[in-house]
């Protein structure tokens, strides 16, 4: 989507209303606002003020390459945002399949992330979750992409049916520890439960 002088929202879907359940591939959208007020170009890939649910579908859902873009500025590679603090965008992974995020997800601060599974599926989580309150149930969440990161979120609720899936870096010469990692502004609470560890070579990601 391109506009003038305009809002921009959403790359592939624009919702106000009740929608269905979200999946399949979602790949290389983008807004593009030539105007120069704020937040005139909100959602990559999904836009919405209302509640929202992202499921695995049959193959597995995916978001990558999605982004936002105003004026002059640099992409921000965005799948979905989140327009309404008291919505809640609902990632529910089936047993044995994937969703996966390239992009970040954003959204008005106060959103609620409810990250929750059908016996065991896996959300594969490659950048932040923005200004959201996250709550985890019955899911893995796999970090692992070869690269740490500090993922940023606004709180986080983790049930003891979390399993994480971390980056971890041992460099020998500096005797320093690098890994992947959860910042909170807010309280949180839960447990974090590490599943499994993979062990990378010398590289780092810092984050959008």
């Amino acid at each position: 989507i391109n506009t003038k002088n305009g809002k921009a929202y959403g790359g592939a879907i624009y919702n106000t209303g009740i929608i269905e359940d979200i999946s399949g591939t979602f790949e290389d959208n983008y807004v593009f606002s030539e105007g120069t007020s704020a937040n005139l170009a909100l959602g990559g890939a999904i836009y919405s003020t209302k509640d929202l649910t992202i499921t695995s579908g049959k193959s597995g859902t995916l978001f990558s390459g999605n982004y936002t873009l105003q004026n002059a500025g640099e992409r921000n590679y965005n799948a979905i945002y989140i327009d309404n603090a008291n919505a809640t965008l609902n990632l529910t992974p089936k047993s044995g399949k994937t969703i996966r995020f390239d992009d970040n997800i954003d959204g008005v601060a106060g959103y609620n992330v409810n990250i929750e599974s059908e016996y065991g599926g896996t959300l594969k989580l490659y950048n932040d979750i923005k200004n959201a309150n996250i709550t985890t149930n019955d899911v893995n969440i796999d970090f692992v992409d070869s690269k740490y990161h500090n993922y940023k979120f606004l709180s986080l609720n983790s049930s003891d049916t979390t399993n994480y899936l971390i980056d971890f870096k041992l460099d020998n010469d500096k005797n320093n520890i690098q890994a992947d990692t959860i910042t909170t502004k807010n309280s949180s609470s839960g447990f974090v439960t590490l599943s499994d560890i993979h062990f990378i070579a010398d590289k780092i990601d810092g984050g959008d």
